[in-house]
Formats: C-alpha cells, sequence, structure tokens
C-alpha cells in the first residue's frame, strides 16, 4: 500500500460514519429548498403560471360566471342588477370593456410583486393594491351605459299586467320595484338609466385603491370579524421566518459537512471518493423518490386544499388558482429532481473514481 494513501481506523472512522449520515440528512431538503428559493419565493414564477393559464384574457369570463353563478353579488342598496338573463360569453364581452387585458397584467403584477417584496423580506408590510379608478370611470361611463343597455335588452318581454305597473311607479315618480322584463320602446331608455344609475352606485362605493393586504398587516377590521387579524398574522409570519432562515442555512451547513469529510480523509483518497460519493448517491435518490411522489400525489392534494382555503372565492377563480399553485409547485419537484439526479450521479462518479483509486492488494480482495 502506497503511504499517501493510509485508511481511516478507530475514533476517525467512527466520525465519518456520522458525518456520512449527516451528509445525508442536510443534502435531502436542500435539494428542495434551493429549487424552492430559485421558484416558489418568486413573483415572476407565478407570472408565468397565470400567462401560462391565460389568466387575463380568460378574466372577463371567468367574473362573468361568477356574477351569472351567484357567487358575486350583484345587490347594491337594495336593488339588484339582473343578469340572469345573460349569456355568459356575451357578459364577457361586456365585461372585456369594463377590465382590459393590459389592466389585469397591470394589477397582477403589481400584487404578485408586493407579495414577493413581503415574503422575501424586502418591507415589512404587506402592500398587494390594486387600483380601481380606472374602472370606475369606465363603468360610469360609455362602457357601464352599454351594458345597462345590454342588461335591459337581455330580460325577457314585459307582459300586459307589467306595463300597466311600470306606468303606475313612472306616473308616481318612482321607479322602485319595477318588474324585471323588457319594457316597450317608449320607456326602455329610462330602465336602461335605472340600470346604469344602479352600477354607478355600486362603482362609487368602491375605494379608489383596494389593498388586498392590509386585513393582515395593518390596523384593518374585516367585515363580520371581531378584531384586526394582526397579532394571528403576526405570529404565524415570525415562525414563518425563522423557518425560512433555518432551511436557507441547510446548503451551508451540506458543504460544511462535505468539507469535514474531505479533510478527515485528505490523506487517503480513495477513502475521501467512497465517504462523499456514498452519502451523495443515497441522497440523491432518496430525494428523487420524494420529488416523484410530490409532483404525481402531493402537489394536486395541496392544490385542492388551498383552493379549499378561500370559501369566499367564486369557484371559477378557485380553481384557476389551484391551477397556478400546482403548475408553480411541480415545475419546482421537477428541478428538485434534476438536482437530486446530478447529486446522484456525481456521487456514483465519486465511488467509481475511488474504486479505480483502491491498491491492488485490497481490490482483488
Amino acid at each position: 500500500m502506497r503511504r499517501d494513501q493510509e485508511p481511516i481506523r478507530g475514533v476517525s472512522r467512527a466520525v465519518l460514519s456520522f458525518l456520512s449520515s449527516l451528509l445525508i440528512i442536510l443534502t435531502v431538503p436542500s435539494v428542495f429548498v434551493i429549487p424552492a428559493e430559485a421558484i416558489l419565493f418568486r413573483p415572476y414564477s407565478y407570472e408565468r403560471a397565470l400567462a401560462n393559464q391565460n389568466f387575463a384574457a380568460r378574466f372577463p369570463d371567468l367574473l362573468a360566471e361568477a356574477l351569472i353563478g351567484g357567487d358575486i353579488s350583484t345587490t347594491q342598496g337594495g336593488q339588484e342588477l339582473q343578469i340572469a338573463y345573460f349569456d355568459r360569453a356575451q357578459l364577457a364581452a361586456l365585461l372585456a370593456g369594463i377590465f382590459p387585458q393590459d389592466w389585469i397584467e397591470e394589477q397582477t403584477s403589481g400584487i404578485l410583486r408586493g407579495a414577493g417584496d413581503y415574503v422575501n423580506f424586502q418591507r415589512s408590510d404587506l402592500i398587494m393594491q390594486v387600483d380601481l379608478r380606472a374602472v370606475k370611470e369606465r363603468i360610469s361611463g360609455p362602457q357601464g351605459a352599454e351594458i345597462a343597455r345590454s342588461t335591459v335588452a337581455s330580460w325577457p318581454e314585459c307582459s300586459q299586467e307589467d306595463v300597466g305597473k311600470i306606468m303606475g311607479l313612472a306616473a308616481s315618480g318612482g321607479l322602485q320595484g319595477i318588474p324585471i322584463c323588457r319594457p316597450p320602446d317608449a320607456l326602455r331608455p329610462v330602465f336602461e338609466q335605472v340600470v346604469h344609475a344602479t352600477m354607478r352606485v355600486t362603482a362609487a362605493a368602491l375605494p379608489d385603491v383596494l389593498d388586498l393586504g392590509s386585513p393582515l398587516t395593518n390596523e384593518t377590521v374585516l367585515p363580520g370579524v371581531s378584531g384586526p387579524l394582526v397579532p394571528n398574522w403576526y405570529g404565524i409570519f415570525r415562525a414563518y421566518a425563522i423557518l425560512r432562515w433555518l432551511f436557507r442555512l441547510l446548503p451551508v451547513l451540506a458543504l460544511a459537512a462535505l468539507l469535514w469529510i474531505v479533510l478527515l480523509t485528505i490523506r487517503s483518497l480513495p477513502d475521501l471518493l467512497h465517504s462523499a460519493g456514498t452519502p451523495m448517491i443515497t441522497a440523491g435518490l432518496v430525494s428523487l423518490g420524494i420529488a416523484l411522489v410530490l409532483a404525481l400525489l402531493l402537489n394536486p392534494l395541496a392544490a385542492r386544499l388551498l383552493s379549499n382555503a378561500f370559501p369566499l372565492l367564486p369557484d371559477a377563480f378557485r380553481g384557476l388558482l389551484a391551477g397556478v399553485f400546482q403548475e408553480v409547485t411541480n415545475r419546482a419537484a421537477m428541478w428538485s429532481a434534476f438536482l437530486a439526479l446530478a447529486v446522484s450521479g456525481l456521487g456514483f462518479a465519486l465511488v467509481i473514481g475511488g474504486r479505480a483509486l483502491e491498491p491492488e492488494e485490497l481490490a482483488d480482495v
């Protein structure tokens, strides 16, 4: 045996076994931490997923489905804007004039950037603002008037009894409680004005800028909630921050364990290659199995659970949210699988190199 390759014995061998086990324990989660930091916590990943889901173009159709299905209330001040007779495609075409694609993309990008800055500790308050001023102007302007005309035109034709009731209400100077039906042509402009007025009242009740993050990080009380959510949220976010920083340390600790192995076996190259390669093979294969389970089983289940976590969100939007979450998590799982393959491949290369460098008298045993 050559003098520059001294075998590891005694206490050093026990320490080496401990370090090999520690390297496996640290490498497995590190394989998932690195893609998570590069994908799960980056707004671009969700922007890309929303673009793949064609969210901006689909938004009017999704909103139309929610309105027609009753998932979003159309009642304002005791008056209801009757849209039940609309075809969904027709209503979606009208809503596209209120919510153009460029506005949707701009607001979505701003929300994701604000959330990304917060979860990545770049700011202390969660800012997810939606600028509704342009929408309010469109509702009160020609686009809203067109929706009012189309709404009245979609109603069933008034019966003789309905016409008599309408005439009586008009003579008394009030139109509260008017029948939901398409009136004669002479009265139709009045009905359209009533519908448009209801829409303007609804638009006026909307804030100019809606901050979706304020109920969590500011002293904002949600309707129907006895107090602000701040105390609970701060505790949750503090725990998240601690765990996030701990997980970020795992790759560094794994490299430290690998460096310790190298220093301990530096005088025996075959031992060095075997001691570093074997745990890497194990960690890579275990990580690959976990990544496949995540992609095939856990990610779809987590996507469904996430969509059910927002019961106030219309079903159409919850389905979209689940699709976005599953796409992003599957991409992270895929890159984790690639990284696991790389780790195990490097481990195999090291072990093969160690076998090639073993002294002949040991190789023949």
